[in-house]
């Protein structure tokens, strides 16, 4: 991370992430009841990003942690 955040920073971006996270799940889930060919490809795609913020997410959480130690 190139930038220094403030722990109330991490924690706000953090909470963001989250709920960027839910909303992948929640479109994901709609898309596997959908019967259309392409929405697994899309499927594939949001998978990916879901992952992406994981990713995203962990690395804050470590940051975060070595403010608190």
């Amino acid at each position: 991370m190139s930038e220094t955040l403030t722990q109330p920073q991490i924690d706000k971006k953090i909470k963001y992430l989250q709920g960027k996270h839910r909303e992948l799940d929640k479109i994901i889930q709609y898309n596997e009841n959908s019967s259309s060919p392409d929405a697994w490809k899309e499927i594939k795609n949001l998978k990916k990003q879901k992952l992406n913020l994981k990713d995203e997410i962990a690395v804050l959480e470590n940051e975060k942690n070595k403010i608190q130690s």
